[in-house]
């Protein structure tokens, strides 16, 4: 028998199918579908239950049934008024009652084909939505079958429905790609090794395709749906691996942690969490591997990230070797400068800022520096990616907020050097990011710990009227001596936006009224740089009570006294940013708040809003987000089809994901033949030499 590997199926033209001709071709490739790889990969977006047969006593309006009754009642004609539309109606009677059924036919000969099925008063089955017309139950439109069908595609059986365009139905769609599986599914060749497939106690290739589209029960479609999942992880896993082989040539071999951050630590005035110190040590391990690092630090605003952060660089400056930080804004390049220049105070490190107000001269002094080895950790901005600057042996790179930053702009800092190791801190990443993380792209830690003395920030959502209450409130804890934020989207207000507040106008308002007593300052994007210095500094130092901002100050701002923040308009942040914006309170010892602003009616707004008052924890907010957005272009891909399966396996069923990464480690350590020709397939399969539009589908 003729056997077909998963890459010759990209390379059969879909008119090879029998019932696909070149009009049917033209149609299918809108959703698509070129080759015989994509009729057979196409996923149905959801499945109905037509397989239970219910009384015509027991059925309920909206909802959809199978029925099975004789034909009792039968007549068609043309519509009025609606040239070649053709209605054919009939009653439908069971041993509990009657049901009336309507189609609605098109341009069809006469008599049309329902009226052919339905003629004799034949016993037939029937699919469809019961709706109530004038006191009458009816199904309109529905799937029908004669009774004595067994294997019928569309009655009577768990059914797929498929994405659809314009000039295709669901009917035709299954028996095209009933055709062939019929013709090819028993030539296929499965690339999941054997030894795999029963150790995780998959279906085989064929059997979960024939499963994905026409399931025997709920439970297997699920299967085949895990099985084509863990064939994209395993191969994904099996890709990791070999880079990581090759990673392992290039990459800094560190050495222990030594005296140097013995002396560092023994010098801290406080004693870091046990948090921090697990993930320090899970860094250090990642360091001392001889491949490059890629390695996430997640940890909620004030959990202490940059203490482990300056734990990692410590260790790359210890064996010899230089450290860059980059930061998105200038304001938090000079936080991280200044906190790390406080914790290194001691140490014979040398450390410098490099920003884009940078003076040139003092700037020319930097990039020496770093090019003959004079400076040992630079923090900055996008300007330590540009050309200019040239490294001696950078041996670590930190990106902090990296949801800030493109990727190629990551991933230009880590070309300044050999392969130095990289570490990302966030405080909530992104679902790109979480995604990667989870799939073992980069190793993780969690800082899921707050210093003594820390409280979680109080979140509460009122809409605008209540906001009254919130004033008030904000006058007590700025008499107390206290201050706080207040957030606007815009700038100045825009008359094409009604209703979405600017922090010029809402300044002055607030100045105005509610905070007459309250000393109200502004800061936003627009300012120069000395002006917003200006600004933040009379906030820290309390002669502002209240500053009105834009999302300016969503990183990198730390002012301890801040225990409040107002947003308005907060419908119009994402999670992540809210969660951000969050963090610049509670910073200091008293209890802090965070009041979202919103009269939306948007489902999905509400739903961000719903979960920042319910989730503190940074972690917690990003896999929320992930389940509402989604994960987007995670390998450069738009998430249907395939990607979708993954991302579903990863939220919902972890420890399948978990078994492909175990099983793909496991298989890379087999003899280097059997290992090249497992991944060659699936990277046939998943490769870049396919359908372009093999994994766009929804």
């Amino acid at each position: 028998m003729q056997t077909l590997e998963i890459a010759q199926l990209k390379t059969i033209p879909v008119t090879n199918v029998k019932g696909v001709g070149p009009a049917r071709q033209k149609v299918l490739s809108k959703l698509g579908i070129t080759s015989l790889y994509d009729l057979l990969f196409f996923y149905p977006r959801t499945y109905e239950d037509a397989s239970r047969v219910v009384p015509i006593a027991d059925l309920v309006p909206q909802e959809k049934y199978q029925v099975i009754g004789q034909v009792s009642r039968l007549r068609e004609n043309y519509a009025r008024g609606r040239r070649g539309l053709i209605i054919t109606k009939a009653v439908l009677t069971d041993a509990t009652g009657e049901l009336g059924l309507i189609w609605f036919q098109q341009r069809v000969p006469t008599p049309s084909p329902i009226l052919r099925k339905l003629e004799g008063g034949k016993e037939v089955r029937v699919f469809g939505k019961v709706e109530k017309d004038r006191g009458y139950l009816v199904m309109k439109n529905p799937e029908i079958e004669s009774a004595q069908v067994v294997d019928s595609l569309h009655v009577g059986r768990i059914t797929p429905i498929y994405p659809l365009t314009e000039g295709i139905t669901q009917k035709t769609l299954r028996q095209i790609i009933r055709a062939a599986l019929d013709e090819y599914r028993s030539q296929l060749v499965d690339p999941l090794p054997e030894p795999v497939r029963q150790k995780v106690e998959l279906l085989k290739l064929p059997l979960a395709l024939e499963e994905l589209h026409y399931p025997t029960t709920s439970e297997q479609a699920e299967k085949a749906r895990q099985r084509l999942a863990f064939d994209r992880l395993f191969a994904l896993g099996l890709e990791l691996e070999k880079e990581q082989r090759q990673r392992a040539s290039d990459g800094i071999e560190h050495s222990p942690p030594g005296q140097f951050i013995r002396n560092f630590l023994a010098e801290l005035p406080f004693k870091p969490t046990q948090a921090q110190l697990r993930a320090a040590q899970q860094i250090w391990s990642q360091m001392q591997q001889p491949y490059q690092m890629q390695h996430l630090l997640m940890g909620d605003v004030g959990s202490g990230k940059t203490l482990v952060a300056a734990l990692a660089v410590l260790k790359t400056i210890e064996d010899q070797h230089q450290a860059a930080v980059m930061a998105p804004t200038s304001i938090l390049a000079q936080q991280h400068y200044a906190s790390l220049s406080q914790y290194l105070a001691k140490l014979p490190v040398r450390i410098r800022l490099l920003v884009g107000e940078t003076p040139a001269k003092e700037r020319e002094e930097i990039l020496q520096e770093l090019a003959e080895h004079r400076c040992d950790l630079v923090v900055g901005t996008h300007a330590l990616i540009q050309e200019t600057v040239v490294f001696a042996d950078l041996g670590l790179a930190v990106t902090d907020e990296q949801h800030r930053f493109g990727v190629r702009q990551r991933e230009q800092l880590s070309t300044k050097g050999r392969s130095p190791d990289v570490l990302i801190i966030s405080a909530t990443p992104i679902p790109r990011t979480m995604a990667l993380a989870a799939y073992g792209e980069l190793g993780y830690s969690v800082l899921d710990q707050l210093p003594p003395g820390r409280q979680p920030v109080i979140t509460k959502w009122v809409n605008t009227p209540r906001l009254e209450r919130v004033w008030a409130f904000a006058q007590r804890e700025v008499a107390a001596g206290y201050g706080g934020y207040v957030v606007c989207p815009l700038v100045e207000e825009n008359p094409d936006l009604p209703g979405v507040r600017g922090v010029v106008e809402y300044a002055q308002e607030l100045q105005m009224g509610p905070l007459a007593a309250v000393t109200v300052g502004v800061l936003h994007g627009g300012m120069g740089a000395e002006e917003k210095a200006t600004a933040l500094n009379r906030f820290k130092e309390g002669q502002l009570g209240v500053l009105v901002a834009t999302t300016v100050v969503e990183i990198g701002v730390d002012v301890p006294r801040a225990t409040f923040m107002v947003i308005i308009n907060a419908e119009r942040f994402g999670l992540a940013q809210l969660h951000q914006l969050r963090g610049r309170v509670g910073r200091g010892q008293r209890q802090s708040y965070c009041i979202l602003c919103s009269d939306t009616t948007v489902e999905t707004a509400r739903q961000r809003l719903q979960i920042m008052e319910e989730v503190a924890a940074g972690d917690e907010v990003a896999e929320l987000d992930l389940k509402l957005r989604g994960p987007g272009e995670v390998f450069g891909l738009k998430q249907h089809g395939t990607e979708d399966l993954i991302f579903q396996t990863m939220l919902y069923q972890p420890v399948l994901y978990e078994k492909a990464f175990a099983c793909a480690q496991e298989w890379a350590k087999q003899e280097l033949g059997a290992v090249e020709e497992v991944f060659n397939a699936y990277n046939s399969w998943f490769g870049q030499g396919g359908s372009p539009e093999s994994t766009k589908r929804g």
